[in-house]
């Protein structure tokens, strides 16, 4: 009795210890065989949470990483089908780092222009969002516009929030020619997801393909949802654990979602090129120089129109280009860790297109320098403004308030209140 039992445990240690031979075998030939020394130095944590694929991001599951702790939800949960802005959000499922749990403003969009109050609009991508959306109560911008200015007319401020992740031009063009004649003044605030745009091999006004496929079910197939959801689970179970250094697990991952680009981009007559990416494409012989300036100069003149269109329907306007990490500010090590999705030189080629716009008079304002003097920790991701727990306090967007509100003022021709001075967050 005993010596069959001494067998079988003697089996199960040799099996064991066979798959643990066979992982760490594994594991070295990935991150010997497959990665070369800058990548090892890198780390496959690392490139876990670079994963920003050019391809099909729709169902590039590590996107998910969007959710927000402890909470079941993923951004793309929170979308919706729209036949003009591609997607909005709504219906939210919990607190989102990026969206602050949804876009629908706590002041509500007027169907018309009434004389009860000054309506402002903020469109924009996510950090417009944030900046225009309260956990109870006024709005930074709208607080301070209302202690220190009087309206130009009725009896207050009102800041709408008109933004949405992962927006860029030309949703903001779109929601003026949606929304702008039922305002009284429009506040673009955008520039990183634009910048980003910008740098891809198609025309940049394409929409976002994770948020469009996701929410265009029907064009996705029985072997993708199976793959991604492998892949998805796999990623989500290495973040956070002691698998996201694993470079095994990780070339796993990229295999399985690499399988999936494959047969998304590489088949020029599925159903994924039919809905979307043949509508976009630039000319396959352009360098990356050529798409690039081909789609700098599309973000100008969509901005200029964005300007023109507001003028032309009697709203006040105002563009302010968003400040990113890497231009002015000196980095706190927390801010130093999230991955660096864009770099300066990709980003000032935007801010010298502000720049000619406002020496044209236009009202176009860029933040970059914004931060300059500040030493604490402004940005809690790769983009988004530190909040306090409670969403109520944020250096970074009060900050941004009342530069917005002190040029606002000259632009808009505010008149200050009695007794009240220029104001310097403090």
């Amino acid at each position: 009795m005993m010596r069959p039992l001494k067998n079988l445990c003697a089996a199960l240690l040799l099996g064991l210890l066979s798959l643990g031979f066979a992982v760490l075998a594994a594991e070295a030939f990935c991150r010997f065989g497959l990665h070369n020394s800058n990548s090892r130095r890198l780390g496959a944590s690392h490139h876990f949470r670079a994963w920003n694929s050019t391809g099909i991001q729709a169902v590039s599951p590590p996107l998910e990483v969007d959710q927000a702790p402890d909470e079941p939800c993923r951004f793309t949960d929170l979308i919706r089908a729209h036949p003009y802005l591609a997607v909005v959000q709504s219906q939210p499922c919990g607190a989102n780092p990026l969206t602050r749990a949804h876009t629908e403003s706590q002041n509500p969009l007027p169907f018309q222009r009434s004389k009860d109050a000054f309506r402002i609009l903020v469109i924009g991508g996510s950090v417009a969002h944030q900046f225009a959306n309260f956990p109870s109560g006024e709005s930074w911008l709208e607080k301070i516009l209302n202690q220190r200015f009087e309206p130009p007319k009725g009896d207050r401020f009102v800041v709408i929030g008109g933004a949405g992740g992962g927006w860029y031009q030309p949703r903001q063009l779109i929601m003026v020619g949606l929304y702008g004649n039922s305002v009284d003044g429009i506040i673009n605030i955008d520039g990183y997801n634009d910048a980003l745009a910008i740098t891809t091999d198609h025309m940049m006004e394409q929409p976002n393909p994770l948020n469009y496929f996701s929410t265009h079910k029907q064009l996705s197939t029985l072997p993708i949802d199976f793959l991604l959801k492998i892949s998805g689970g796999l990623y989500r179970l290495a973040i956070g654990s002691i698998l996201e250094h694993s470079f095994f697990i990780y070339d796993l991952f990229a295999s399985l979602v690499g399988v999936v680009e494959s047969y998304v981009l590489d088949n020029p007559n599925n159903q994924f090129n039919e809905a979307l990416y043949n509508y976009f494409k630039l000319p396959e012989d352009w360098t990356t120089e050529q798409r690039y300036e081909w789609n700098l100069d599309r973000y100008e003149s969509m901005s200029r129109q964005t300007a023109a269109m507001s003028e032309a329907i009697k709203v006040k306007y105002a563009h302010f280009l968003q400040p990113i990490r890497w231009i002015s500010k000196e980095l706190t090590d927390e801010e130093k860790v999230p991955y660096q999705f864009l770099t300066a030189n990709q980003y000032l080629p935007l801010v010298e297109v502000i720049q000619k716009m406002g020496s044209d008079g236009l009202p176009a304002f860029e933040l970059t320098s914004l931060f300059a003097h500040e030493k604490e920790q402004i940005y809690a991701d790769n983009i988004h403004f530190l909040l306090s727990p409670d969403g109520n306090q944020s250096r970074g967007n009060e900050l941004m308030a009342v530069h917005i509100a002190n040029q606002l003022e000259l632009t808009w021709k505010l008149k200050r209140k009695a007794g009240t001075t220029a104001g310097v967050a403090r």
